[in-house]
């Protein structure tokens, strides 16, 4: 079910790693550079999801082939800009509060070990407190190994059809902000991710009036009148 390790998003789903390949995408390990939202990142990944009717994110699920001292993984969520992440996340630092997770399960059914790494399904539970209009959207995560010398890798999914292709950016390999990952490999397409959520609600529900309720609300307000009126016969 969903808010769960090892489970389909309800809201999007970008498929459990396939076991073929990953990718780099990390701060603060033995890789370090000067790239990403925040300046300090050795490469940044990011893949998109599409929110036809908007939506409501109470979690979100990715898959990194990390090594033991990668127990820490950052988020960020940037709006399309025709193809590409935007110039600043809309969600994560710096524009918002870091979106950082500590909570992970090693060796899930959607996050599978390989190459000698596990599959480190990192999970952030938002609880509903970001909500995104209609629209096409991308997440970029990275694993921070916090200065150990750790490596983390984003596994591919292999899913089809593809959206957009996943992006890749590194200051350290020299791979500008933002290139197409299947650059550095043919199958560097998809990556495993998952996001759990209700579509087309928004945090705050606006209530609807409807012709009844607006009927009604008229007549309160006449008869608010009607008594100030009097009020103000009487006084003068």
């Amino acid at each position: 079910g969903p808010l769960a390790p090892g489970t389909p998003g309800t809201l999007w789903d970008n498929g459990p790693n396939d076991l073929v390949n990953g990718l780099s995408s990390e701060r603060d390990t033995i890789v370090f550079g000067t790239g990403g939202p925040e300046g300090d990142h050795g490469s940044t990944i990011a893949n998109d999801f599409d929110l036809p009717t908007g939506g409501t994110l109470d979690e979100i699920r990715v898959c990194l082939f990390a090594t033991a001292n990668v127990t820490l993984a950052e988020l960020y969520i940037y709006a399309d800009a025709g193809g590409v992440p935007g110039a600043a996340p809309i969600f994560g630092a710096p524009t918002s509060a870091d979106l950082t997770t500590t909570t992970y399960t090693d060796n899930t059914t959607r996050c599978q070990p390989a190459f000698g790494f596990p599959g480190r399904e990192f999970r952030w539970t938002l609880g509903g407190s970001i909500f995104l209009p209609p629209g096409t959207y991308w997440l970029a995560v990275v694993g921070d190994g916090q200065g150990g010398g750790g490596r983390a890798f984003w596994t591919t999914s292999g899913i089809t059809p593809i959206l957009n292709p996943g992006l890749f950016g590194s200051t350290f390999y020299s791979v500008p902000y933002w290139s197409a990952a299947s650059n550095q490999g043919p199958t560097l397409v998809e990556f495993a991710f998952d996001i759990d959520g209700t579509a087309g609600q928004s945090i705050l529900e606006i209530p609807t009036i409807s012709g009844v309720g607006i009927a009604a609300l008229g007549l309160l307000l006449g008869l608010a009148a009607f008594l100030s009126l009097r009020k103000s016969r009487k006084i003068a």
